[in-house]
């Protein structure tokens, strides 16, 4: 993790440069998530902007202005309905990546 130093527009903050090992495999999406599948998984759309005359036209933009609550609300739910549908195993569940 951390930047080179050789890189242009790099912060102080992004170095010294570090190994970073994850101690177990993990999956990610594919796709962002779109206002579509948000409103179908949530019941509402948390992205800033989104307008119901739109519907059509903002439905596979990718959702913006979530907070860190709401995200971990969204994929809370998206766990519990994998769960069900058992297409995760117990004590699988989906979150947010790391910084790593």
């Amino acid at each position: 993790m951390g930047s080179q130093y050789e890189k242009a527009d790099r912060f102080a903050y992004e170095s010294p440069q570090q190994l970073t090992v994850l101690p177990f495999g993990f999956w990610g999406h594919k796709f962002e998530v779109t206002q579509e599948k948000s409103v179908k998984l949530m019941e509402n759309n948390p992205s800033f902007g989104y307008n119901t005359e739109a519907d059509e036209l903002a439905a596979d933009l990718p959702v913006n202005s979530l907070t860190w609550d709401k995200a971990r609300k969204h994929y809370r739910r998206l766990s519990e309905k994998a769960l069900k549908a058992n297409r995760v195993s117990p004590g699988y569940e989906y979150r947010l990546p790391t910084e790593a």
